[in-house]
C-alpha cells in the first residue's frame, strides 16, 4: 500500500506556511517586533492564529477521500498531526521569547526568557481522539477544529507559566493577568483580573473550547541607584482586582472595538 503521509504532510506544511505568511495579525505583530512595541497580549493572538491555520489546513487536507478507506489511522494522525503541533509549539515559544526579550530590555531586566516544556501528553490526547474507531468522520473533522486551536494557544499559556515561575525563583515580583476576549462567559468573568504570583486562582491558565481569553504577566521594574548600585523596585502593574460581570463586559466591548 502506498504511504500517503509524506506527500500529505508536505502539502499541509506548504498550505500552512502560506496562510501564516499572509495573515494580517501576524504581519502586524512582526512589524511591532521590529519597532519594539510588541506585547505579550499580541503574542497570545499569534499562538491562536497558528492554531487557526493549522486546524484549517488539516480539515481541508485530511478528508475521507484523501485517507485510505476513508479512515484516520493512528499511524497517519501521529506522523502528521504530532510534528505539526510540535512546529506550532516551537514557533510560539520562539516568538514569545523574542517579544519578552524586547519588553525586558526596555525595563532593564537582564533575564533570558525560557521555553516551556513540550506537553507531549496533551498532543497525544488529540491524536488519540482523531483515531477512535467508533467515531464517524464528521466527528473526527470536528476534533481537528477547536481542540487544535485551543491546544496551540495553550502553548503560549505554558510559556507564561514557565517564565512567571522562573522569575519568581530569580527574586522578581510578577503579576499574572487574565484578560477577557470574546464572549464573557461566567467561567471567564470569574477568572478575569490580575493576581500577584502565588495568589492566582489554580485554574487561571485553563481555557474552555472557543476561549479567546489571554493570560500574560507583568514583572515589577526597578531603578538602580548609581552610587550604591542598590536596586529599588516599584509597582507598574494592573490593579489587583477581579472584574465584576459589568466591568468585564465593558472591557470585552473595548477589546473588540465596541462590538
Amino acid at each position: 500500500m502506498e504511504d500517503i503521509v509524506p506527500s500529505l504532510l508536505e502539502k499541509i506544511k506548504k498550505d500552512f506556511e502560506k496562510r501564516v505568511e499572509n495573515d494580517s495579525d501576524i504581519i502586524k505583530l512582526n512589524s511591532k517586533i521590529r519597532d519594539g512595541t510588541a506585547t505579550l497580549h499580541q503574542t497570545s493572538l499569534y499562538a491562536r492564529r497558528l492554531g487557526d491555520h493549522l486546524s484549517d489546513v488539516l480539515q481541508e487536507n485530511l478528508t475521507e477521500d484523501a485517507l485510505p478507506d476513508g479512515r484516520m489511522f493512528y499511524n497517519i494522525a501521529d506522523r502528521i498531526v504530532t510534528p505539526l503541533m510540535r512546529q506550532n509549539f516551537d514557533l510560539t515559544n520562539a516568538k514569545a521569547k523574542e517579544v519578552q526579550s524586547l519588553i525586558d530590555q526596555k525595563n532593564g531586566i537582564g533575564l533570558n526568557p525560557i521555553s516551556a516544556k513540550y506537553p507531549k501528553d496533551r498532543v497525544k490526547q488529540i491524536v488519540d481522539s482523531l483515531t477512535e474507531e467508533d467515531a464517524d468522520f464528521e466527528k473526527i473533522q470536528t476534533r481537528m477544529g477547536e481542540p487544535i486551536r485551543n491546544c496551540s494557544q495553550s502553548f503560549f499559556d505554558d510559556f507564561i507559566q514557565a517564565n512567571v515561575d522562573y522569575r519568581a525563583r530569580a527574586g522578581f515580583k510578577s503579576y499574572i493577568v487574565r484578560t477577557l476576549v470574546g464572549g464573557a462567559c461566567p467561567y471567564c468573568v470569574r477568572l478575569a483580573g490580575a493576581y500577584e504570583y502565588g495568589e492566582e486562582p489554580k485554574d487561571v491558565y485553563r481555557r474552555h473550547d472557543s476561549c479567546r481569553c489571554t493570560v500574560t504577566y507583568k514583572t515589577e521594574k526597578y531603578r538602580q541607584n548609581v552610587h550604591t548600585k542598590r536596586k529599588t523596585y516599584w509597582v507598574d502593574t494592573p490593579e489587583l482586582v477581579r472584574f465584576s460581570k459589568e466591568k468585564a463586559e465593558e472591557l470585552q466591548k473595548e477589546l473588540l472595538g465596541g462590538k
